[in-house]
């Protein structure tokens, strides 16, 4: 479009994401998903500067998760399972008197 402004498209593109995501964003008025957007007329767009200090403050305040390996669950045994479902009382539960 220009090269000052990301019209929705290109704003869609450069955040990897549909131009309908955005659009709900904007509508939900959730900035912390999409920059704020600058109204020219009845087009909305996003000022290339102001979209890169945006990404940049969302990038230094993220923190990067590590997730630890998932354990593998134990392997259980015939005889833990028939232990567990005879402990485990069937049909509907009863009022207590």
């Amino acid at each position: 479009m220009s090269e000052f402004v990301y019209d929705i498209n290109e704003l869609a593109e450069e955040l990897k994401t549909t131009p309908g995501a955005i659009r709900q964003h904007i509508f939900r008025k959730n900035f912390k998903a999409v920059p704020p957007p600058v109204k020219l007329g009845r087009r909305v767009v996003w000022m290339k500067d102001r979209v890169k200090v945006w990404l940049n403050e969302r990038a230094d305040n993220s923190t990067p998760t590590i997730t630890p390996p998932a354990q593998p669950k134990p392997i259980q045994t015939a005889s833990a399972t028939a232990e567990q479902s005879a402990k485990r009382k069937r049909g509907r539960p009863r009022k207590a008197l």
